[in-house]
Order: structure tokens, then C-alpha cells, then sequence
């Protein structure tokens, strides 16, 4: 399915089982620079998700990267049943042209090593015809004023927190049906695609040991050993930086422009993020993601 993105906060309190004035779980956020400031609002539904792939809402963990089968297809229906739920008292708003969608956002808070294949499942099911959540929210951290640590390069965040918002756009199937088999996009419509070629090492988060991960707890990749591809059209890098520079010549063929970025299953949060935010910064009109093969 092909969805594009937007970000918000917080969980009704009678629902989460916490009270309002509670922080958030905490998550390593990812870090951008053009994320707004946001407010703690008990009304508006969160769903969090954690560095191992694991999907919660309120106290509960509704899907996890690892499921497979009839138990993934269980996880990802009681989401979208309790999402429904919490979207409910949402009004519903038709807006010109369009069906009807909620009025209201959801926050998706994803912790940056988190896989994004994971984000992709719960926009899935907040555009879906159940749920019809057509703003989504995602939690960032102010890349222009990060907070060190020592043991995991950035300290985990609760609250406050900054958003990334994003409208999903009501045309995506019209522009670019589903059953598109080909990967090939409209001639508007540039795809940039992310892969991840080797995923590194997982190793333990004291920055003064390279110890290996022992698979339990946070884990830092290994950045000399993962190599992630970025590319668009027939150009292609490795590296994030390498990328960016790339960018930085399209700036001109880009603003106004819709692209569609196009994500392979191993690629993380952070590295999503990090480029939707890159391309908002360019003046690109709206971003439309789609889950990507290896």
C-alpha cells in the first residue's frame, strides 16, 4: 500500500491505564531538524514503538516484528480493533473531493533503531476503512540541539517532545494504484529508494566497549559495518552524508514536486525520518511511503 505521513502525541488516560500527567515510555527518538514543538493532549491516541519491533498502545503489545502467520495476521487485526476504538469519538469530516476521514491525529512514537517496516503496518491500519485516521503524527527529537550521553549517544525522551506532521494525501491510489506491480512511478513523481545492503553489527550501548549486543536491551549499530543504499533514479550512494549532498543539487528540480520513498524491511526509524525530513526541508509538496522489497 502506498501512504505518505504526518505526526501528533498522547493516549486517553482512561485508556492507557497512566495518568495524564505522566511522561510518555521512553524511546530514543529519531533526531531532525525541522520538527514542531508539541503539547501533551490526553485526547489524542499514541502508539509506541519500541527498538525491538514491538508495537504498544497503552500497556498493552499488540503485533511484534518476529510474528509470523496466523498470529502476525491476529496481532495486526486486534490493533486495527483498538485503534478503531480510540479513534471513535473522532468526528468524521469529508473533505472536498474526498471520503470521509477522522478529524483528528494519532502520535506514532518509534524509537529510532526501531525497523520502520513496523511504522508502515500501523499507517496501514489508521488509513484503513475501519479506523480512517488521515492525520498521522511522529515524535522527533531537535536534531539542532541534541542531548549527549555516554552510553547511548542520545538520551531517552518522554516529554516534551517535537512532531513531524504529515496529511496523508487523498489521491495516493489515483496517482499510484496498488496493484502496480512494476515499481514505476508517475513521470511527476520521483521514487527515492532506501536499502540496506549490510545491516551491521548490533553492538552494547557503552560507547567504551565495543562488545557485542547480547540481545537484550538497547543495542547501537555498528556504522562502519551497516551500509545502507539511497538512491533515486539510476544515482546511487551509501551513507546518509552522501546522500544529503546529492539532495542539495536537486533542490531546485524538487520543491513543489510529490516524490515517493520507497523503504526496504531492514531500514530503521531514524534513517526514514531523517530523509522525509531532508525532503521537506528541499520544499517537496508531500512524500508518499511505500514498503519496499529487499
Amino acid at each position: 500500500m502506498h501512504l505518505s505521513i504526518a505526526l501528533a502525541l498522547a493516549l486517553c488516560a482512561q485508556d492507557t491505564g497512566r495518568d495524564a500527567d505522566k511522561p510518555y515510555p521512553e524511546l530514543v527518538l529519531p533526531h531532525v531538524i525541522s520538527g514542531k514543538p508539541d503539547h501533551f493532549d490526553p485526547k489524542r491516541p499514541v502508539v509506541n514503538i519500541r527498538i525491538g519491533g514491538q508495537v504498544v498502545v497503552g500497556d498493552g503489545i499488540y503485533v511484534e516484528e518476529a510474528m509470523r502467520g496466523a498470529m502476525a495476521r491476529r496481532g495486526w487485526t486486534n490493533l486495527r480493533k483498538e485503534l478503531a476504538r480510540l479513534c471513535a469519538p473522532m468526528k468524521l469530516t469529508t473533505p472536498p473531493g474526498g471520503p470521509e476521514v477522522r478529524s483528528g491525529s494519532v502520535l506514532i512514537r518509534a524509537d529510532l533503531n526501531s525497523p520502520f517496516s513496523m511504522t508502515l503496518g500501523v499507517m496501514e491500519v489508521l488509513t484503513s476503512a475501519k479506523v480512517r485516521v488521515q492525520r498521522i503524527d511522529f515524535a522527533v527529537g531537535d536534531a539542532r540541539a541534541p542531548k549527549l550521553d555516554a552510553a547511548i549517544g542520545l538520551v531517552p525522551q518522554s516529554v516534551p517532545q517535537q512532531v513531524l506532521h504529515y496529511v496523508i494525501p487523498l489521491d495516493v491510489d489515483e496517482e499510484v494504484p496498488e496493484d502496480d506491480k512494476t515499481g514505476v512511478a508517475p513521470p511527476d513523481r520521483p521514487v527515492f529508494r532506501v536499502r540496506v545492503k549490510k545491516p551491521g553489527k548490533r553492538l552494547d550501548v557503552r560507547r567504551a566497549s565495543p562488545l557485542p549486543w547480547d540481545g537484550t536491551g538497547r543495542f547501537r549499530f555498528d556504522m562502519s559495518t551497516r551500509h545502507v543504499e539511497y538512491s533515486v533514479g539510476s544515482s546511487k550512494v551509501l551513507g546518509s552524508q552522501a546522500f544529503q549532498k546529492m539532495l542539495q543539487g536537486m533542490q531546485s528540480t524538487l520543491r513543489g514536486r510529490r516524490v515517493i520513498l520507497d523503504l526496504g524491511p531492514a531500514v530503521t526509524a531514524a534513517e526514514a525520518l531523517i530523509l522525509y525530513d531532508a525532503l521537506l526541508r528541499l520544499g517537496v509538496k508531500d512524500v508518499l511511503f511505500r514498503k519496499g522489497g529487499a
